[in-house]
């Protein structure tokens, strides 16, 4: 047996996340999927909930963080939320809707999500904004965006990304035409 990192383990969480929620992420479970032994684990991590907690933090760093900071790097409000469209669409849905259920029970899970949505949230408001509609309403507006996110990914196992996208789009639409209404 080969040696795996922190981030093989990570990814290993995401898949088992996707396909039997956090209750499918047990030391035995990663073990099996790595063919490691659960020495090779606690290398690695101090216990279960240890290994849970850095999986979240790398979660976020790796994939909520990057979306958003590359999003904001782009000047044109319909440009940044056209870039925004496919890393919405791309996410790791099945997985993310499972960090979300954790998060109901699980204090630190509901913080990680925290800031996760409130990244979103914010980037989606600035971009509305910039679009030049009212501060309030950009705020509104970006929230029933996440929200819409966070909708797809509880309606239907696995997500409908085509439906998804098709939805975004009708968003932006949407957006641009109340911004026409209101200049």
């Amino acid at each position: 047996m080969e040696a795996k990192t922190k981030d093989e383990y990570f990814r290993v969480a995401l898949e088992l996340l996707a396909d039997h929620g956090a209750t499918g992420v047990t030391i035995a479970n990663l073990c099996t999927a790595l063919n490691v032994t659960k020495g090779s684990f606690y290398h690695h991590f101090e216990s279960g909930p240890d290994f849970m907690r850095v999986f979240l933090m790398d979660w976020e760093r790796k994939y909520a963080k990057p979306d958003v900071e590359d999003a904001r790097g782009i000047a044109d409000p319909v440009e940044r939320l056209n870039r925004l469209k496919p890393l919405v669409v791309g996410l790791r849905h099945e997985a993310e809707s499972a960090i979300r259920a954790l998060a109901r029970t699980d204090d630190f899970a509901a913080e990680v999500q925290s800031r996760v949505d409130a990244e979103r949230l914010q980037v989606v408001t600035e971009s509305i904004v910039a679009l030049g509609i009212d501060p309030a309403e950009a705020s509104d507006f970006a929230y029933t965006a996440v929200a819409m996110l966070i909708g797809a990914q509880h309606m239907s196992r696995p997500v409908d990304r085509v439906q998804l996208a098709r939805q975004l789009d009708a968003f932006e639409r949407w957006l641009i035409a109340v911004r026409a209404l209101t200049a």
